[in-house]
């Protein structure tokens, strides 16, 4: 993010790293002698942080995190989709087991270490649609039924967008889609995460978010006296990225946002709110008074026990990424 006249706002060269013009698609297959691309039009917010993770995680040696990648692989079933345990595949696991593998860089998937766990042909150069799990997870999208709610369709959105960079793409309607978010959405009873989770919607869907004002000023209204939103890391994250996406963050309750979350950051032990905390930190450039030592301590502590599901090996990982981003710039 950046320092605009009175508000922050999305920074894509500095706050967020990226390739080119714009995010890069990992569509175009170098094992096919195809040159790698870029989309043209200004990244999703999505794309700009899966840019940062694989940035930050391309600096990690595969032997720390083949665990976790055998975890996540672990979980995918004989229908294409993941879950966590023994129940059945579903939208959430596979969107989190998803996010995980796009996280590896092209250094990753030759690394002799993970080809064998992400099924990587020995004539692969590093493109992820020659992975075993790519082509199973888009026919397992393509299969679903329609959404019921408004994290349904974000996770069926996010997989699309995440699918088709690894150079497999899923159909969608797109009208029907806008409308089930529409239906699902409104500004009025929404928490402030659900509001981000419908502003991406909209941007994956490249719509104008409807009463979008509206959400802003509601949002806004969410901050309380302990400079947080709503009390919490996640609605906090949830409330800057969402005011920073539409040049509405007042860069004069920054300060206030950067103590509230390095003062949950110190005692919390939940994988997801420590990414989200960091996160949140390290875009705000309010990472210096983080005692990162500390941090990575109680990281590894977590990493333990924390490999036997998706959602804690992809926070892992995550948080790995973005660690590795803070401390070596």
């Amino acid at each position: 993010m950046r320092r605009g006249s009175g508000a922050w706002e999305l920074d894509l060269r500095n706050a967020y790293i990226t390739t080119g013009a714009g995010s890069r698609y990992w569509g175009a297959c170098p094992c096919d002698g195809q040159a790698v691309t870029t989309n043209p039009q200004p990244p999703l917010y999505l794309d700009m942080r899966d840019d940062l993770l694989a940035s930050g995680l391309k600096w990690v040696d595969a032997g720390e995190i083949v665990p976790l990648i055998a975890t996540v692989m672990g979980c995918q079933r004989g229908d294409g989709g993941f879950a966590a345990g023994a129940t059945a595949s579903n939208p959430a696991d596979t969107d989190l087991a998803v996010a995980s593998l796009s996280m590896l860089s092209e250094q990753h998937l030759l690394d002799a270490r993970l080809k064998p766990l992400l099924g990587v042909g020995a004539d692969c150069q590093g493109c992820r649609r020659r992975c075993m799990w790519t082509v199973p997870a888009a026919a397992y999208v393509n299969r679903l039924s329609a959404p019921v709610d408004l994290h349904g369709c974000f996770h069926r959105l996010n997989l699309r967008r995440m699918l088709a960079k690894a150079g497999v793409q899923v159909p969608l309607d797109a009208a029907v889609m806008a409308d089930l978010i529409c239906t699902c959405w409104q500004p009025a009873p929404a928490d402030v995460r659900d509001t981000f989770i419908a502003a991406q919607c909209f941007q994956m869907m490249a719509l104008d978010m409807p009463l979008a004002r509206e959400a802003l000023h509601l949002v806004a209204a969410r901050q309380g006296g302990d400079d947080g939103f709503d009390g919490s890391i996640s609605a906090t994250a949830a409330a800057v990225a969402f005011l920073a996406m539409n040049q509405h963050l007042d860069e004069a309750i920054v300060p206030g946002i950067g103590q509230f979350l390095r003062r949950q950051l110190a005692t919390s032990d939940n994988l997801p709110d420590i990414f989200h905390a960091l996160l949140t930190l390290w875009t705000l450039r309010a990472t210096d008074a983080v005692d990162l030592p500390v941090l990575l301590q109680r990281l590894r502590a977590l990493m333990l026990p924390a490999i036997a599901d998706i959602e804690s090996a992809y926070y892992c990982l995550a948080t790995t990424a973005l660690l590795k981003l803070v401390t070596v710039g």
